[in-house]
């Protein structure tokens, strides 16, 4: 990462923050803990255009539901370990699938950055919103962040799976 993009992201983060978004707290020092904290979860972040929510199945499928899209968008999730030795999470998913141009190469986000994109509450078991279907329950707003607490009422929390070792690297 540049030293620009590095001030931006600590920027974001500390944004984030400050505006009591970001995950109450959430840290995963390693890999292995990074991987606990997020199998079979759905994540709910803010950061880049907004409103994001993704399902990150155990098998290591992901099922991203992104603003202003009427579908899903299918990928694949793991976890891997920094050149520093930090945890680190990475997603890919099909070429064009994020937007025209995008090549449907793999990248990653420090996992501290990445917890750091966290609406508060921001971190639910299983899949609430059945992204697996492929069709999200309606389509996402941009803005603002999403309040966590009302969506859990109208999508109470799924069963976790017990197998999470798949996409360990």
């Amino acid at each position: 990462m540049t030293s620009r993009a590095a001030i931006c992201s600590a920027a974001l983060v500390a944004s984030l923050l400050g505006m009591g978004l970001a995950g109450a707290g959430a840290r995963a020092d390693t890999p292995g803990s990074l991987h606990e904290l997020l199998c079979d979860r759905t994540v709910h972040v803010y950061y880049g255009v907004g409103n994001q929510i993704e399902f990150l199945a155990a098998n290591g499928d992901s099922y991203f539901w992104q603003p202003g899209s009427a579908a899903v968008i299918e990928g694949t999730w793991r976890i891997g370990e920094t050149q520093e030795g930090g945890a680190q999470i990475c997603f890919q998913y099909a070429q064009d699938a994020l937007r025209p141009g995008y090549d449907g190469e793999e990248f990653c986000f420090s996992g501290d950055w990445f917890l750091g994109t966290f609406l508060r509450d921001g971190l639910r078991d299983g899949d609430p919103y059945n992204l697996r279907s492929g069709t999200p329950p309606y389509v996402l707003a941009a803005q603002p962040p999403l309040d966590i607490a009302s969506l859990s009422m109208d999508f109470p929390d799924d069963a976790r799976s017990t197998s999470c070792s798949a996409n360990l690297s």
